[in-house]
């Protein structure tokens, strides 16, 4: 392409953001001087500024708190926006005429001086000027393209300039020369797709357009193209065959047709000049060969002249001998009912010319990857292929690598990527969330294996391609991923960095077999044991950044792009942070800061007394221990050196340390087997979780089963002799301890169903006209709440409002662990959901409360030595009191697929153990086959689930 003006303002209207967006992906900026001739109206869009500096705006408060927008200083541009500018509400005034400037959707103001309006200005809004007027001496009552530049504030009696600096600025708009590559990427990024011209004409009939169902080809002349008819693949191979000096029409071009322009052949229209009129023809390529006279133009130079104001107009010019013409459509008169597709002069025609129009292009959509003001992180998840090649039902992770589902942790950033960018067609940047360095631009089209995308390029930050078994015929689905701020990295409960934790390793070698070694202090060193009785004792302190104190430590900051409210593609920061600890290895105080008292890192070249900084790293396989350095990157933190129990030569075994790059890429072959997995102890985690599961259960307790009854309007617990059937589900299951929805069925509605809930949200409402909150006495148990006299929050049954089953709010979700790790089988219940009550007596904030009983009503607890203890006994069919009843859906595991039989018409959703939902949709067959990635899914059918291992 031709660039018309510098490189740097070209970079400028590329880094203009939204100014850029699905119509505007790679463009030329040329001046609006090119286009004299196009007269302004309300809505003509233009860039403003210098060759090398264009105009931007900034948002300003001023000390009314009224938000308006201004241009921006000089010294502001790297945070401003570049403008694009729009005119609006055109008025005549005198001699001028008058105008608004828009930029970005915002109504722009600047001072009396044509300058910007400084933040906290100390002015009225109707003090502010914004009102403008061009220099158009030539014909006062309107203005051309020519004209926008010496842009002036309406100041009556004044001669401002906008920017106030006295320099003509010139108007620019954006401009593409389309080639070969072009085409095929408006035309749906698919090689050699067929498309068409048309011509916005007025007259019923149009004559001389050939410019159908053909594709574009690169010609032997610089910045144009040929316009072929025919086969796909003959094309490619006259295409291949052309690469030398000359076109091989006698061959591999012979079975084609090509327009052309036929110079012998002139329509009959009244006032043509030299070279106009000619006729548009379809010509083949034998005729082609034996044209020795040079009867025929092939090549066309196509240009979107203004993208900002006349999207998908094309301007056509070719050469007949040395002349350039103009290849459009002619109306020869306003009584004559054709117009012809011709040629006429560029310059002192006696015609209008008519330019040529792009059909519907077939860009994609930003929303099928980008999220609504919030970030999207996927896992790329590869369909192509078949189980033979190499990323069939494989994953993309970190170093580009393809790797299998049990080597993908979506949990894990290594293995998830950001989207972080879109060009407003077809190209999706991703960006690796462990390394924001790796990313992969991926160009996609419509159509993929097992409905995803396919990829027509993928191209890697080191400038490569992504390497498969078929660069031509990658395709790829793009599965969301939920995250969390402290990805990749265990965060210790507040109760464990309050009561301690202790350390355990496993794994197995052929010299010590599989065993658990424990960790022992030795002189604030942690060395290995096979005694537990040594074991040692840790206090967690929380490790801030050293760079940052006011951060957790080390922290990795990444660009997410998202759809902002007016649907442009905008762009933010997120982090990800590294829960990082200090370990006091005595019951000594935690204010004394003495190192002596801390966990020393035991690497060689580090002194006994160095306080050590330590993480736990997440992998395939589980926990690493792993030593960190606060000041660092988080990509320092993923080299971060991983704990592991060896055995030296003289069979002493001790604490070793290895790169942790090499547990998250070696298919965790060091965790396997070299004691690298680290178990946490604490008291949080003797009350060891009930598995993750689902199914029909009964809550029973010695002094009853919980039940459900209706008091005062509201479904609440009670306990009964009989117990009622409730459906167990788990969820969060990628949590160091899962929660669980406990629900039952409404009868007559099969669809909804009762969840258990904490009530605290519906109890406590914050009353603004006190400006604090009040209390429903219906959901306590015992006195007054208002009074504030110890009232007991009761358990509730509530319909949810999310679709069932899917993400409901903490209020929904409760962990059920071991009363007693010395008791197998009775369990207590917490809601997730915590309780803050700051206006009872005594207060409560933030407590975790768990399900008690008093005379017979189940109720919210914070003492959770008055916790009821349950056991959980299945039910083999649910009983009168549950709606749901035994189902006849069978869900069959095949390679890469599940079958799902008799559910035609019901919603299934398929996740994977870990949560990651990989389909959701409603069966219209008895006998649907849903393709799922390797490993152990969960297919949930209607509310009732079924865990199968897809090989």
């Amino acid at each position: 392409m031709n660039k018309k003006v510098s490189t740097l303002l070209v970079a400028t209207l590329l880094a203009a953001g939204p100014a850029f967006t699905a119509a505007y992906a790679a463009p030329e900026a040329v001046a609006l001087t090119e286009y004299s001739k196009v007269e302004v109206t309300d809505g003509f869009r233009f860039f403003y500024g210098e060759d090398n500096a264009l105009l931007k705006v900034k948002k300003v408060t001023l000390k009314n708190k009224q938000v308006v927008w201004t241009i921006a200083d000089a010294s502001e541009l790297n945070e401003a926006t570049t403008a694009k500018f729009e005119i609006r509400n055109m008025r005549k005034s005198g001699t001028n005429v008058l105008f608004e400037l828009w930029a970005n959707g915002n109504k722009i103001y600047v001072t009396n001086t044509g300058k910007a309006v400084e933040e906290d200005a100390n002015v009225a809004l109707t003090s502010l000027y914004s009102d403008f007027y061009a220099s158009n001496a030539n014909e006062p009552s309107k203005f051309t393209g020519n004209e926008v530049k010496e842009i002036k504030v309406f100041v009556p009696g004044e001669n401002v300039t906008l920017g106030g600096n006295g320099v003509a600025y010139v108007g620019y708009t954006s401009k593409e020369e389309y080639n070969q590559a072009d085409f095929k990427e408006y035309n749906g990024n698919v090689d050699l797709k067929a498309f068409s011209f048309s011509f916005n004409t007025e007259t019923e009939k149009v004559e001389g357009n050939v410019f159908t169902d053909m594709v574009a080809v690169d010609s032997k002349v610089a910045n144009k193209v040929l316009f072929v008819k025919g086969d796909a693949k003959q094309i490619q191979k006259f295409i291949n065959a052309s690469k030398n000096a000359s076109y091989d029409f006698a061959e591999t071009g012979k079975s084609l047709n090509f327009v052309a322009i036929d110079t012998k052949a002139t329509y009959n229209i009244n006032a043509l000049q030299a070279n106009e009129g000619k006729k548009l023809v379809v010509v083949t390529g034998e005729t082609l060969a034996k044209d020795t006279e040079s009867r025929y133009v092939l090549e066309f130079a196509v240009t979107e002249s203004d993208r900002l104001n006349a999207e998908g107009e094309l301007t056509l010019n070719a050469a007949i001998g040395a002349n350039d013409v103009l290849v459009g459509a002619v109306r020869p008169s306003a009584t004559d009912n054709t117009t012809y597709v011709t040629t006429m002069k560029a310059e002192g025609s006696e015609f209008s010319y008519i330019p040529a129009q792009l059909g519907s292009n077939a860009y994609l959509d930003a929303s099928i990857l980008l999220n609504k003001n919030a970030k999207n992180v996927v896992s790329v998840y590869f369909t192509s292929g078949t189980p033979a090649t190499g990323e069939y039902h494989k994953y993309l992770t970190a170093s580009f690598g393809i790797k299998a589902y049990n080597e993908a942790d979506p949990t894990i950033p290594e293995n998830q990527w950001v989207v972080k960018g879109f060009d407003g067609k077809y190209t999706f940047t991703l960006a690796n969330r462990a390394n924001s360095s790796e990313t992969i631009a991926l160009s996609l089209v419509k159509g993929g294996a097992e409905g995803g995308y396919k990829v027509s390029k993928a191209v890697l930050s080191n400038g490569q391609s992504l390497e498969v078994s078929d660069q031509s015929k990658i395709s790829a689905k793009f599965l969301t991923v939920t995250t969390t701020k402290t990805d990749g990295y265990l965060s210790l409960t507040d109760a464990q960095v309050k009561e301690g934790i202790k350390l355990a390793f496993t794994g197995k070698t052929a010299l010590a077999g599989e065993k658990t070694f424990y960790a022992v202090n030795d002189n604030n060193e942690l060395i290995p044991s096979l005694k537990q009785d040594g074991i040692v004792k840790l206090m967690p302190v929380v490790a801030m950044n050293e760079t940052n104190p006011k951060e957790v430590a080390i922290l990795n900051s990444y660009d997410f792009a998202y759809l902002n409210d007016k649907g442009e593609v905008a762009t933010k920061k997120d982090t990800l942070y590294v829960p990082a600890y200090n370990f006091i290895t005595s019951n000594e105080d935690k204010e004394d800061e003495s190192d002596d008292k801390y966990l020393s890192d035991n690497a060689v070249e580090v002194v006994k007394s160095f306080r050590g900084t330590y993480a736990f790293a997440k992998t395939a396989e589980g926990y690493a221990f792993t030593s960190v350095n606060v000041s660092g990157s988080y990509e320092m933190a993923r080299n971060a050196d991983v704990y592991t129990v060896t055995s030296s030569s003289n069979t002493a075994l001790e604490f070793t340390k290895k790169a942790l790059t090499a547990v998250i890429t070696n298919n965790n072959d060091i965790l396997n087997q070299s004691f690298a997995n680290v178990k946490i102890l604490s008291g949080a985690e003797l009350n060891m979780s009930l598995p993750a599961q689902q199914g029909h259960f009964t809550f029973d307790n010695e002094r009853g089963s919980i039940s459900m009854t209706d008091i005062k309007g509201i479904n609440e617990g009670a306990l009964a002799n009989e117990g009622m059937v409730f459906w167990l589900d788990s969820v969060d299951t990628d949590a160091e301890m899962p929660a669980f929805y406990i629900s039952r069925g409404i009868e007559g509605n099969e669809a909804a169903r009762l969840y258990m809930y904490n009530t605290i949200d519906s109890a406590k409402v914050f009353d603004e006209a006190s400006a604090n909150y009040k209390y429903n006495d219906v959901y306590f148990y015992g006195e007054d709440a208002q009074n504030g006299k110890n009232p007991e929050l009761k358990v509730g049954f509530a319909a949810a409002t999310e679709e069932a089953g899917k993400d409901l709010a903490d209020q929904f979700k409760f962990n059920i662990t071991l009363k007693d790790a010395a008791v197998a089988d009775e369990y207590i219940l917490s809601s997730v959901k915590k309780v803050s009550l700051p206006k009872v007596n005594p207060v409560v904030e933030d407590a975790t409360v768990y399900v008690a009983q008093k005379n017979g009503v189940v109720i919210l607890t914070a003492e959770k030595e008055n916790a009821m203890a349950f056991t959980l006994n299945p039910a083999e069919a649910p009983t009168s009191n549950e709606s749901v009843s035994a189902s006849e859906v069978k869900v069959v595991a095949n390679n890469g697929s599940v079958v799902v039989k008799n559910a035609a018409g019901k919603n299934v959703v398929v996740s994977t153990i870990l949560g990651q939902v990989v389909a959701n949709e409603v069966l219209t067959s008895d006998n649907a086959t849903i393709n799922v990635p390797a490993g152990i899914v969960v297919v949930a059918v209607d509310g009732e689930s079924f865990k199968v291992n897809v090989k």
